[in-house]
């Protein structure tokens, strides 16, 4: 499952021009000289679109241990800085022009005449994070971030076998008109990158809080545009064709979620596609280590700051039940090796551990047991991907995604709907015990009252 292909191909200019120097560095030997260069083009023909029946502080995680030694001359330390203050070692990026034309369909993006939000920060062990009354992004937003999200966008291509999953290949290949396509948290731009050099004749907008997208090294089709996307966002009504988001679910609440999911329905396209992809956070197979600070103490400390770790089980229900509601949809999964099984699992394990060291000072500190009294410190995050190579350990990663309907006012019916057969009922129930046993999530039962019949569901 995690050994590539050993032939060499070309990588993406544009997907990897975001990579630091370190980064670039770190590309060019193994194992990620080979993984990424067949990951970058060695996929099957994407799915094409299926026939219609009638009818707090924090964005995504921290580099691998082998990159961290910078970081630890400050730690301890911590300051208050704001984006004009860059602490990174590469060259700043200058802020992105507010997008306001150049793209085919100048009605898709609301016209912006404030300027881009201003940031605070928090040094803190030598990371930068987010100061934000409203924000839970409790990972870093700097350099080795950054790097560490281009690798886990070659990571996921690879265990999913492209870059996408919802059937929109024709869709953004066609010529007759432009497709208008968002990646929301875009982070430092990677899929739109990429997406933006495969299909030339649509359009990409990367949208995100903080600027990590890059501003002049982009194909002319892509645009990115730094805004709250906790606040409403910046598109027309019944604009876009096709919304991604990935990695997300770690830094919003339910609430802001909920929220999100309303503004997507809003701007998509009736029978345009939604995707979120995410990573279910608890362990499988666990370690001791793994399953009581990784497992059981973080997942709490997160969930204490309104974070629900195992959201992602619940994707395509929540896609469901989201009101209007989305049809069609579909959930696929993969589980990865953490730190085993050839090059995949090798590349997964530094991904993750990158993220428990990056994870925010006061969520690491809170995660002491009389056990671990330091909690998740770097050694002891270490010692658990050792252990996760000796058990064979592993982490799910889901793709889910469904459409906008054909009359927005009218709900998913097949689900939600009082009148909903008995048979549609047996049939999401078959399906949800085909899919394989996976923990019960850490939340009470109260907190999702609006989907408490369908926790365990979702539709392949």
């Amino acid at each position: 499952m995690g050994n590539a292909p050993s032939q060499q191909f070309p990588i993406n200019d544009a997907a990897t021009s975001t990579l630091s120097a370190r980064g670039q560095q770190r590309l060019s030997h193994a194992p990620y000289v080979n993984f990424f260069e067949v990951a970058a083009v060695n996929q099957p023909p994407p799915p094409t679109r299926p026939k219609k029946k009638p009818a707090t502080s924090m964005s995504s995680g921290g580099r691998t241990n082998s990159s961290r030694s910078s970081s630890k001359s400050s730690q301890g330390s911590a300051s208050s800085v704001t984006t004009s203050a860059r602490s990174d070692k590469r060259p700043s990026r200058s802020m992105p022009p507010r997008m306001n034309s150049g793209f085919s369909d100048s009605s898709t993006l609301v016209p912006l005449t404030d300027p881009p939000p201003k940031l605070d920060f928090a040094m803190l062990d030598g990371r930068r994070y987010l100061i934000h009354p409203e924000a839970r992004f409790f990972l870093p937003f700097d350099d080795d971030e950054s790097d560490r999200i281009v690798i886990m966008h070659f990571m996921l291509k690879y265990a999913f076998n492209s870059s996408f999953k919802a059937p929109v290949a024709d869709l953004l290949g066609r010529t007759t008109s432009r497709s208008q396509v968002l990646d929301i948290g875009c982070g430092p731009g990677t899929w739109v990158l990429e997406m933006a050099s495969d299909f030339p004749h649509a359009d990409f907008y990367g949208i995100d809080l903080c600027p990590m997208f890059p501003n002049s090294i982009k194909p002319s089709n892509a645009r990115f545009l730094q805004h709250d996307i906790l606040d409403t966002l910046p598109f027309s009504d019944n604009s876009l064709d096709y919304i991604h988001m990935r990695v997300m679910l770690s830094n919003l609440t339910q609430t802001q979620l909920t929220r999100l999911l309303g503004e997507v329905n809003r701007i998509l396209k009736p029978l345009g596609y939604i995707e979120l992809v995410d990573v279910e956070y608890r362990v499988q197979r666990p370690g001791p280590i793994a399953e009581q600070l990784l497992n059981q103490k973080l997942a709490e400390t997160m969930l204490n700051n309104d974070i629900d770790f195992q959201l992602c089980y619940h994707l395509s229900t929540l896609l469901m039940t989201q009101q209007p509601g989305f049809v069609d949809v579909h959930q696929d999964r993969v589980t990865i090796p953490l730190g085993w099984g050839g090059q995949l699992g090798h590349i997964h394990g530094q991904t993750m551990e990158g993220f428990y060291q990056s994870l925010h000072r006061s969520i690491r500190q809170a995660t002491c047991t009389p056990e671990y009294p330091e909690g998740l410190v770097d050694s002891t995050i270490q010692e658990a991907m050792m252990e996760c190579q000796k058990y064979q350990s592993h982490c799910t990663w889901y793709a889910c995604y469904g459409q906008k309907p054909a009359n927005s006012s009218v709900t998913n019916l097949a689900i939600t709907g009082p009148a909903a057969s008995a048979d549609t009922q047996r049939r999401v129930s078959h399906k949800t015990a085909a899919a394989g046993s996976v923990p019960p999530p850490i939340v009470e039962e109260t907190a999702w009252e609006s989907i408490n019949d369908f926790v365990d569901g979702y539709v392949d």
